[in-house]
């Protein structure tokens, strides 16, 4: 399995993998400029084992002007995840899509 080492100013922030055979592993660097606030500058790494079912998260910092980010493909010594968010129980699941439907079917009222 591949994963990815992340560097930041030549220090290791992590190494991001999974040894499960189906998962997703993102690095996205984001930069948010709202009207009345300053612009954000993040770093995240995290993913999600899709046999498991459970969302991860290596890392996630702020970043600055002259930071460099450096991203290597790795096939082993993956950190274990700093966080760990377990798959919900179904009925958690249905709960949750029927307060979205509630919300959608109340939102969208005027045009049914």
């Amino acid at each position: 399995m591949l994963g990815f080492k992340v560097v930041i100013n030549g220090q290791v922030l992590c190494k991001a993998g999974f040894s499960s055979k189906n998962h997703v592993i993102t690095c996205i660097a984001d930069s948010v400029k709202r009207k009345s606030e300053d612009q954000d500058l993040v770093l995240s790494i995290a993913g999600l084992d899709s046999d498991e079912m459970e969302h991860v998260k290596w890392n996630q910092r702020n970043l600055k002007k002259g930071d460099i980010i450096q991203i290597e493909v790795i096939d082993k010594d993956f950190d274990p995840p700093a966080e760990v968010t377990p798959k919900k129980s179904e009925e958690d699941e249905i709960k949750s899509k029927l307060e979205y439907y509630k919300r959608l079917k109340e939102e969208l009222r005027d045009y049914l």
